[in-house]
């Protein structure tokens, strides 16, 4: 048996379904309203990060010539994102030596001292 907060925050695909097929209006209203709601539960360190994410996303929307070619835009740059030089999967793979190194900087001193 599921508790009551788990039965909320379930996705209900047939309403969401039914919603686009039969008020598109309305399904990107709540579809946005739903966004922002959520990008603001996130943490205030990634709501930048996830606004311009969700830009780059409903771009590809909006230039698509229908909604399977914006599925797929976007399904590949999900890929991209992990399979491309520095995305996800070396993210997982970097050995812990390699993680220390990537994180090491060079500080410069940009104060100049005078005698």
């Amino acid at each position: 048996m599921q508790d009551s907060k788990n039965k909320e925050s379930e996705f209900d695909f047939d309403y969401w379904m039914n919603l686009a097929e039969k008020d598109p209006a309305a399904f990107e209203q709540q579809r946005q309203a739903l966004i922002q709601t959520t990008i603001h539960q996130a943490p205030k360190t990634m709501q930048k990060r996830l606004n311009g994410l969700q830009w780059q996303i409903d771009s590809e929307i909006k230039l698509a010539k229908n909604p399977m070619d914006s599925c797929l835009k976007i399904y590949q740059k999900m890929m991209d994102s992990v399979y491309e030089q520095g995305g996800l999967l070396d993210a997982l793979t970097m050995s812990d030596s390699a993680i220390k190194s990537a994180n090491v900087a060079t500080v410069v001193s940009l104060v100049t001292r005078t005698k």
